[in-house]
């Protein structure tokens, strides 16, 4: 007959609570928890280093650093890192407005959701061990009899605490002060040595929803949980169950996980002392696509433990240097043969040469567990084989946990150093390397220089997508500079780019776009989001602009008479003081005109017969000149994008400068404050010409007083090497975006010396995907991000002979819906 009762009985003795795995038992403090085995923890966010700002030099001194604060906390502490990546949702940012610009940003918030993103967050808990109870128990009763105790108290309960964790913590809450300072000051000295790292300790409800997250995956949320509350109880509202080789959380969110932890290190060279590692060497993690937790704990033990150690593995190869039958052969020949087991002779030399090292350098037990995550046990495993083969391809011997997948899972709990199985005993060096400190900074998500400007919240301009696929937030502004410069060969996507970023300046509150455009690169976007766009060049399209209504400015009265004298002299007539003179009464007889007389034609009328009427005359009626200025009027109506189409003006010199001299002085007058974006498209034939060079210098200088900024492209570093004052011109624009170049190396010295890249920098721009990465470079950060544009978007953006053919075919059609049907030809023909 079956006895229930017996299997009743057996399960009950082989089981244990899920709270006993739990190593946290209460709180001390907003800030503190105190551990079963008696250690106090505290857990710190940190930013890390940015690997893509940082030289690998640079890289390499921070995790010596590292390395060097483990030496100087020493065998009373422990460390638990761990990464944190998940999904991150929906687009990061707010919708923007209504209309053509809300649209373009409603279709790239659709690309990212399809494409998706993570967040990584990075977390180090702190423990500081107590001493052991053995060396303790004559301390601790002495303790207690200082403090009111009898002997026989003091020692019943001791003998009490000997069977009870909570019990023994109950006496003691002195030396848990005592500890507390004691972590407190070795935390604050780690912290100290390693100051880029940008730590922020994690207290009250922020540490209890961290501590909680580690029990099961889930949006952290902060937690409430009673002070005086069993964390090892309170913690625990989700169960967990292990099927087969994996975890289950059950639920109606249900997740499955997958246990991915090292089983072997890279082979060694002989001549090593450890393990072969190097900084960084598993932030390749991080770019895994998919949901994971990455943990490493490390820790040091004393050197006479560690000499202890080492001896006994230098022992036990040396042991085995020869094999058996060389053994047997000694023991007949009574010869001494040389060792015949390679591994083994390389083994006991490295352990012999670490205890050369230590009193040198840390040592420690390390474990690293990956959890990798999935709505279901299928992709769960799936990630697991990704992390595997990451691993893998680094030389480390990584294993997929089955029968100890509870016990692998457990060590990533911060302080349960007992329950997982796998430990390798390591330099501090190697912990420094293999920690995931690397980090690519979200940047802001706000502009807070427009907020302040603008008396509102401002969000970023966009969010893009960095190689770990973690979301970069941009914005032109570095400090309150926000002036940019785009620079990428032809046919890179450098237009389509510069178009997706004004139709999201767009969707900032109030501001506007003026555009100096070449070879129509922005006539599509320019007019499909609402704005007006002018070509010259055009004869059937009518140009009205009218200088002389300047008149009624009293400011701009001296720079319409410098702008009349460069009209005369583009035309190759050069005024003398008596010119000036005449000049200078005409324009006075003009004012009192009415205003509606107030144009070139009049002018010419007022001055005297001679070589200034010989000069004006092309410039008005029928004149060569007489369909850009001479007008009665002028069309000034608000619009918050216009473009100009100037690549053709450029050539008639005599035309060019009067009128970007002009655009210039309106736009410049036209600014009020609200945030204004200046493009200059292919900004080296406006740069060509050393009067308009000096003209740009001036406005980087004073349009961020404006609120305004410049927005460079160009097609090399050297059209812009090339133009007058290049080198105060760059000086004055943090904000540089570098598109994909194959050929970039042909121009390496001048890249180098125009704008400090090293070659590091130049081989990312080199080996960059065209048409989906950029390579932003500003002052103290440097970022490759990804952006690509599905066709419906693109339609939008492009400028291509094909899209302007369509485009001009459909707008001459006639139809009221000729826009439409133009979305629709791109997106769908």
């Amino acid at each position: 007959m079956l006895n229930r009762l017996r299997q009743r009985r057996a399960f009950l003795g082989g089981s244990r609570p899920f709270s006993d795995l739990i190593p946290w038992l209460i709180r001390l403090g907003p800030r503190h928890v105190l551990l079963k085995d008696g250690s106090v923890a505290s857990v710190m966010e940190f930013q890390g280093l940015d690997v893509e700002a940082l030289s690998p030099e640079q890289f390499d001194r921070e995790t010596a650093r590292l390395e060097h604060a483990f030496k100087l906390a020493g065998e009373s502490s422990a460390f638990w890192w761990l990464v944190d990546r998940r999904p991150d949702g929906g687009y990061p940012l707010p919708a923007r407005t209504e209309g053509p610009a809300g649209v373009v940003d409603e279709l790239y918030r659709k690309q990212w959701q399809f494409r998706g993103a993570y967040r990584n967050r990075h977390h180090l808990c702190f423990l500081t061990r107590p001493r052991s109870r053995q060396d303790h128990f004559w301390e601790r009763i002495a303790w207690e009899t200082s403090h009111g105790r009898s002997l026989p108290s003091a020692l019943g309960q001791m003998i009490r605490a000997a069977f009870s964790v909570r019990a023994s913590w109950q006496l003691s809450g002195g030396e848990s002060i005592e500890l507390i300072r004691e972590h407190d000051r070795r935390m604050s000295d780690f912290m100290g040595n390693l100051p880029a790292w940008g730590w922020q300790p994690l207290a009250g409800s922020r540490l209890l929803g961290f501590l909680h997250d580690r029990l099961g995956p889930g949006d952290r949320v902060p937690l409430a949980v009673p002070e005086t509350a069993y964390l090892d109880d309170a913690l625990a509202d989700r169960s967990v169950e292990v099927l087969g080789h994996q975890l289950h959380w059950p639920g109606t969110d249900a997740v499955w996980a997958s246990l991915v932890t090292l089983k072997a290190w890279p082979r060694q060279d002989s001549n090593a002392t450890d393990p072969f590692t190097f900084p960084g060497m598993f932030d390749l993690l991080l770019r895994i696509d998919g949901s994971l937790t990455v943990s490493l704990a490390f820790q040091p033990v004393s050197p006479e433990d560690a000499e202890v150690w080492i001896a006994k593995v230098r022992n036990h190869h040396r042991a085995l240097e020869k094999s058996w039958r060389a053994y047997l052969r000694e023991t007949f020949t009574r010869d001494t043969l040389p060792p015949d087991r390679e591994q083994h002779v390389r083994a006991s030399r490295q352990a012999s040469r670490a205890l050369e090292r230590v009193g040198e350098c840390q040592f420690g037990y390390l474990n690293l567990t990956v959890i990798c995550y999935g709505d279901s046990a299928r992709t769960a495993d799936a990630l697991a084989e990704k992390v595997r083969s990451t691993v893998h391809a680094l030389g480390f011997m990584a294993f997929n946990e089955r029968l100890h997948a509870l016990s692998a899972w457990a060590g990533t709990l911060p302080g349960q150093w007992a329950e997982p199985l796998r430990w390798y005993f390591v330099t501090g060096g190697n912990a420094a390397d293999l920690t995931l400190a690397g980090t690519l900074p979200e940047g802001q998500s706000t502009n807070p220089y427009l907020e302040t400007q603008c008396g509102q919240p401002v969000p970023a301009l966009a969010a893009f997508v960095t190689r770990r696929r973690t979301p970069f937030f941009f914005h032109f502004h570095h400090g309150q500079n926000g002036h940019t410069l785009v620079v990428g060969p032809t046919r890179s996507g450098k237009s389509v780019f510069n178009n997706f970023l004004m139709a999201q300046w767009l969707g900032l509150p109030d501001s506007r776009i003026i555009l100096f455009d070449k070879d129509w690169s922005a006539e599509i976007p320019t007019t499909l989001l609402g704005g007006r766009y002018v070509d010259f060049a055009r004869t059937d399209q009518p140009v009205s602009l009218n200088p002389l209504l300047e008149l009624a400015d009293p400011d701009s009265r001296a720079w319409l008479h410098e702008w009349l004298v460069l009209l005369f002299e583009s035309g190759g007539h050069p005024l003398d003081a008596d010119d000036h003179l005449l000049l200078g009464q005409a324009l006075d007889a003009l004012r009192e005109l009415p205003v509606g007389q107030w144009r070139l034609l009049t002018l010419l009328n007022l001055l005297p017969k001679g070589r200034l009427v010989d000069a004006l005359e092309p410039w008005v009626g029928e004149g060569p000149f007489g369909r850009y200025f001479d007008h009665a009027r002028e069309d000034r109506s608000p619009n918050r994008m216009i473009g100009y189409e100037i690549g053709r003006l450029f050539a008639q010199p005599t035309l060019a400068r009067p009128m970007l001299d002009y655009l210039f002085h309106r736009i410049f007058r036209s600014l009020d404050g609200h945030p204004t974006l200046i493009s200059i498209e292919e900004a080296w034939f406006v740069l060509s010409d050393p009067y308009f060079a000096r003209k740009i210098e001036e406005w980087i200088r004073t349009l961020a007083k404006k609120n305004a900024l410049l927005l460079f492209a160009t097609q090399s570093i050297e059209e812009i090497a090339r133009a007058e004052g290049s080198g105060a011109l760059l000086d004055n624009i943090p904000t540089r975006i570098l598109l994909p170049n194959p050929q970039i190396r042909a121009q390496g010295d001048c890249y180098a010396r125009l704008l400090g890249l090293d070659e590091r920098q130049l081989a990312l721009i080199e080996s960059a995907t065209p048409g989906r990465d950029y390579y932003l470079v500003r002052p103290g950060l440097s970022r490759l991000f990804e952006c690509s544009f599905p066709p419906p978007l693109l339609a939008y953006l492009r400028s291509d002979a094909h899209a302007r053919s369509v485009f001009a075919r459909l707008q001459q059609s006639g139809s009221e819906d000729w826009q439409m049907h133009y979305l629709e030809s791109m997106t769908h023909g």
